[in-house]
């Protein structure tokens, strides 16, 4: 690994009610934190403006709200860089890519989630970034959830992971054209929640885990 070109990546997973960080979150954020002090890499990158279909509305952004707790932590601003374009985890992969991993030559980034977003986020990082990159994973501990309701995320990653293995079928790893025309197009995350009917079908399931469940 180098260092010029080893980053870390610490996926964002929502804020609670008056901008708190859950916990779920905090295991990734502490676990990149323990990851940066004690490797060799040039930052900590934190994530997302938002989350999509998240109804709490928020003063900061999701990105903004890691990068303070990692200053809180004792990193310092030159340490810390912010993606605060996305609202998914492809648009995670995306904005990283095109904003800061191309054009800073990070080509070694390694990605912090916990571990019930492991299969999801690693099936889409290896999906948007191309070969130049050597991605590393590491996976935070699922804290603060229940035993009930990480049956719910699970599941949850679980139905959005076989959407976008469906999705996928015959896209060449790396297509930025393709992830672009995604993403502005047909992601209701980012194209005025617009939904197309796989997206609709998708949107119908996840809300079926969530309501439907005791």
């Amino acid at each position: 690994m180098e260092r010029n070109r080893a980053v870390i990546i610490c996926l964002s997973g929502g804020l609670e009610v008056q901008d708190k960080i859950p916990l779920r979150v905090k295991a990734r954020l502490d676990t990149a934190y323990d990851l940066y002090m004690n490797g060799d890499f040039v930052a900590v990158i934190t994530t997302s403006k938002g989350t999509y279909r998240d109804p709490i509305p928020h003063s900061t952004t999701e990105a903004e709200a890691g990068k303070m707790y990692l200053l809180g932590r004792g990193l310092t601003e030159n340490q810390l860089f912010v993606e605060e374009n996305s609202m998914d985890t492809v648009g995670n992969a995306f904005f990283l890519r095109v904003a800061l991993l191309d054009r800073k030559g990070w080509t070694e980034p390694t990605i912090v989630t916990n571990e019930f977003h492991m299969l999801k986020a690693r099936y889409i990082f290896d999906s948007v970034l191309d070969g130049m990159y050597q991605i590393s994973y590491i996976e935070a501990p699922n804290s603060g959830i229940t035993e009930q309701e990480l049956d719910k995320w699970r599941r949850h990653e679980e139905e959005i992971l076989k959407f976008y293995q469906r999705l996928f079928v015959g896209v060449r790893k790396g297509d930025l054209a393709f992830f672009e025309r995604y993403i502005y197009d047909r992601n209701p995350a980012y194209n005025g929640g617009i939904m197309d009917e796989e997206h609709q079908e998708l949107s119908e399931s996840i809300r079926a885990i969530w309501v439907n469940t005791p």
